[in-house]
């Protein structure tokens, strides 16, 4: 789904591949992205669908493949800001307490779900009977 949102981008702003960043419905694919712990996988994607294969700018964009170089750069640290903003919402909402008692304070990039301090927090709370 966050390649063929990007591949859209892409087609709308072919004549001007450079502003192709993917948008608030990226943006919304971050932040869903960023609660199930897929932050990595999905800025990727979206990131590749709206510029191409980034081993293949050259090919792609033969003109000026620095500034879509630079573009993509932008679009990562702009995604990377997005699930940073996207982790501290869901950590307030859940009372920044996950559920071992833990305050969460890992990165979106270290694909953890927001709500919780590691992977096997995460896990023992899927099979938990307690709810918080």
């Amino acid at each position: 789904m966050a390649w063929a949102w990007g591949n859209d981008r892409r087609q709308e702003f072919e004549s001007t591949p450079a502003a192709a960043q993917s948008g608030d419905q990226g943006d919304a694919l971050i932040a869903a992205a960023v609660a199930q712990r897929a932050f990595s996988t999905v800025a990727a994607e979206l990131v590749e669908g709206c510029y191409g294969d980034p081993d293949l700018i050259d090919d792609i964009y033969p003109t000026d493949p620095t500034a879509i170089r630079h573009a993509i750069g932008n679009e990562h640290l702009r995604l990377r800001e997005r699930a940073r903003s996207a982790a501290a919402h869901i950590r307030k909402l859940a009372g920044g307490i996950c559920v071992c008692g833990a305050t969460p304070y890992l990165a979106p990039e270290a694909d953890v779900p927001a709500r919780y301090c590691s992977a096997q927090c995460a896990s023992s709370a899927a099979t938990s009977t307690v709810i918080r």
